[in-house]
């Protein structure tokens, strides 16, 4: 009967001895599940905050250059054909004063010229008069005609300058866009395999246990 005691003993604090050690292996590897879960968690954290911070930082790219190129392309675009058009219309003005001046000294001249040949007081002296300042109306509205002529040529060329500066810009916000959309969307996989690979790790680490 001693012999089965002692033997029935034995078993019994073997039994015991690793009962405590298989609470110690799971209250161990519980602690490193629980760690290893914070620093995943943090790992995860980071690279979240990560994201937002390239995020902001390329969309915030992204607005200063449509921002610049706005100022300096269509802002310039403006400038410059609301320059031209200045320009265009003072030296129509002179051309008016031009043809205006040159008529009325060539109708004094004509006049002049009648009153010295004694032709001024007929008929003849009269219409040569009249048809100098005919010529002169006639000069004017020539000069009129190709002035608007050419404002409509500079109105087109601002308008497809314009259009296209307008496309560009518009092509910039679609990539601003399209790349937004990437950047989210690779940090979103990089987020989902760190936590589809720390679900792995804790659950055969749970099985294990």
């Amino acid at each position: 009967m001693g012999f089965l005691s002692d033997l029935f003993g034995d078993e019994a604090d073997r039994d015991a001895a690793m009962a405590r050690t298989l609470g110690q292996y799971r209250s161990e590897m519980g602690r490193y599940i629980s760690s290893f879960q914070m620093s995943f968690a943090g790992i995860i954290r980071d690279l979240r905050a990560e994201r937002e911070a390239d995020m902001a930082a390329f969309t915030e790219g992204f607005q200063n250059a449509i921002s610049n190129y706005q100022e300096a392309v269509i802002g310039r675009l403006e400038s410059g054909f609301g320059e031209a058009r200045g320009l265009m219309e003072q030296g129509f003005d002179q051309t008016l004063e031009d043809i205006d001046r040159q008529t009325e000294a060539a109708s004094l001249r004509s006049v002049a010229q009648g009153a010295l040949s004694g032709l001024g007081a007929t008929s003849f002296g009269q219409a040569q008069t009249e048809a100098i300042r005919a010529e002169g109306g006639r000069e004017r509205r020539r000069a009129d005609e190709q002035f608007r002529r050419e404002m409509s040529n500079l109105a087109l060329s601002e308008a497809g300058a314009l259009a296209e500066a307008g496309s560009n810009v518009t092509n910039l916000m679609v990539q601003q866009t399209t790349g937004e959309s990437d950047l989210r969307r690779a940090y979103s996989s990089a987020i989902s395999g760190l936590q589809s690979s720390m679900a792995q790790q804790v659950f055969g680490a749970q099985q294990n246990i």
